[in-house]
């Protein structure tokens, strides 16, 4: 066993006590960070609601207030992880293009015994 793998196990174990924490509402410290993640949310929420301003909302609020920047940001952001899949899907579609066309089959629909629940 490597110390990634005793690494890996022990994470595994954090994890698990956090979302057991979260799901009984018991604190303990592995779900610290989701305590904050959701305290925070919920200022936001407030803050987004409200007239109430603190120094992390204001981004936030000057995007909703101004739809054309928020889709600005999001253009952007869709080309920034366009750009690496483009080149990455540049060269399976090559070797596809050099692969003979394969005709697909279609699939028969059969009549597993549910008595057409999900019809």
């Amino acid at each position: 066993m490597s110390d990634d793998d005793i690494l890996s196990k022990f994470l595994s174990g954090v994890q698990k006590v956090a979302a057991l924490s979260l799901g009984t509402g018991i604190p303990s410290l592995p779900a610290l960070p989701h305590y904050f993640a959701n305290a925070f949310r919920s200022l936001l929420a407030i803050s987004v609601a409200t007239d109430i301003t603190f120094e992390r909302s204001k981004e936030i609020k000057e995007l909703l207030e101004n739809p054309e920047a928020l889709a600005a940001l999001q253009s952007s952001a869709v080309t920034e992880v366009e750009a690496p899949v483009a080149q990455a899907s540049s060269a399976p579609a090559a070797a596809k293009e050099a692969e003979p066309a394969k005709k697909e089959e279609e699939e028969e629909e059969v009549d597993e015994g549910f008595g057409g629940l999900f019809d």
